[in-house]
């Protein structure tokens, strides 16, 4: 059910940190890709990262 991840939600959110990928992560991640995926990767540059 829904609320079942809800304490799973919660654990994994102090878990993790959104970052700004570097400009060599997304030049990276554009190598092979399409223009379609390659815009996607610039407009979402993100990153999810776990806490230390």
């Amino acid at each position: 059910s829904p609320e079942s991840l809800i304490d799973l939600w919660e654990w994994f959110e102090d878990k993790i940190v959104e970052e700004k990928m570097t400009d060599e992560e997304i030049e990276k991640m554009m190598e092979g890709k399409n223009k379609y995926e390659r815009e996607m990767i610039k407009d979402v540059n993100t990153k999810l990262s776990t806490l230390p």
